[in-house]
This record gives C-alpha cells, sequence and structure tokens, in this order.
C-alpha cells in the first residue's frame, strides 16, 4: 500500500505554491477526506485508480472546518499539513485535534515563518497571511517537520529546519524528490 502521508505531503507542497504534480502509484481514495478539504478550497485534483493529479494556479480560498478521526476520518498525521497549506491562503481554518494530546508542538516553530495559527485546547485557527518569510525552525516531530518543510518551500528567503532525523524517519529521499519539481532545497549532514 502506498503511503498516504507522503501523498497527503507532496500535495501540500502543491498547495502551498504553485504547478502541476502527478503522484504515480498513490490512492486518492486513502486519502479523500484530504483531498476533498483541497479541492473544496480550490485546488483542481484528478484522480485514477493508481494516481492523483494535482494542478493549482490561485491561492486556495474558503472556511475550512477539520476534524482528526480514525480512519477512514480525517487522519492525525495530515492536520500539520492542512496547517501549513492554510497558512498561505485566503482562507480560514479551524482545526480539532481528537487523537493525540500534545500534538500541536510544531506550532511555534511554524509561526517563525509568519504563520497566524493560534491554539486552545484542542482546537486550532488559522488565518491565513499569503507570504511567509524565511526562518530557522526545528522539526518536534515527523509530520510537523514536513509542515515545517512546505512552509519553507513558499518563505520568501532562506530557510533552516533543524532536527531532520524526525522527517527521515517518514520520507525517503524527500529533498531529492521535492528538487525534482523545482525546489530550491538542499540537505547538509
Amino acid at each position: 500500500m502506498p503511503d498516504r502521508i507522503v501523498a497527503a505531503t507532496y500535495l501540500t507542497a502543491l498547495a502551498c505554491t504553485r504547478g502541476c504534480v502527478r503522484l504515480c502509484g498513490a490512492s486518492a481514495r486513502h486519502i479523500s477526506p484530504y483531498v476533498a478539504m483541497l479541492r473544496c478550497c480550490g485546488m483542481n485534483i484528478y484522480t485514477t485508480k493508481d494516481s492523483i493529479i494535482a494542478e493549482k494556479r490561485h491561492r486556495l480560498c474558503g472556511v475550512v472546518r477539520v476534524r482528526t478521526m480514525p480512519y477512514p476520518g480525517f487522519a492525525t498525521d495530515m492536520q500539520s499539513l492542512v496547517m501549513a497549506s492554510l497558512a498561505v491562503s485566503d482562507a480560514v481554518g479551524v482545526v480539532q485535534e481528537n487523537i493525540f494530546e500534545n500534538r500541536y508542538r510544531y506550532i511555534d516553530e511554524l509561526n517563525r515563518f509568519g504563520t497566524k495559527i493560534k491554539t486552545e485546547g484542542k482546537t486550532a485557527v488559522i488565518e491565513g497571511v499569503g507570504e511567509l518569510s524565511g526562518a530557522h525552525a526545528k522539526a518536534t516531530d515527523l509530520r510537523g517537520g514536513a509542515a515545517l518543510v512546505v512552509a519553507a518551500l513558499k518563505a520568501h528567503g532562506a530557510s533552516e529546519i533543524g532536527n531532520t532525523h524526525h522527517i527521515e524517519r517518514g520520507y525517503e529521499k524527500i529533498t531529492e524528490r521535492l528538487s525534482s519539481l523545482g525546489a530550491d532545497i538542499s540537505y547538509k549532514r
């Protein structure tokens, strides 16, 4: 089975930037709540049996409410990706984390880029700002680290992400794959 969170991460990278991508071997039905959310915000997504084709030309917009739930609901591992994509949109989002406590540890790091995300208990409110600035941030966990990477792709100026060992646990060759899609990204050991 293809990794559904990795597929969602690449869709988020596109949602934060612009362009077109085809994810071969990915199944939209495994991430249907996330695909539906991106479509509602204005992203063009087409699916085949074994691929997802996505195109984004304009900023995402709308009002988004997400509640994390067990599969097949909205995956808790995708909520950090929602926040990164909505942070650079014309949207307002509300995320309610229902699976894990302390899941929002990465938000202070994401806010270093200029995002407007506030939390209260299990709820986070995201106000899209459009533009982000380069920052130095540290990954606090795997999926929060992925959100930092995609925010850095959108940010003006250089960014540096520390504690990348968290990210490396879940993404094979993420810098090479993002580079092949046009990202200006490198990995320093």
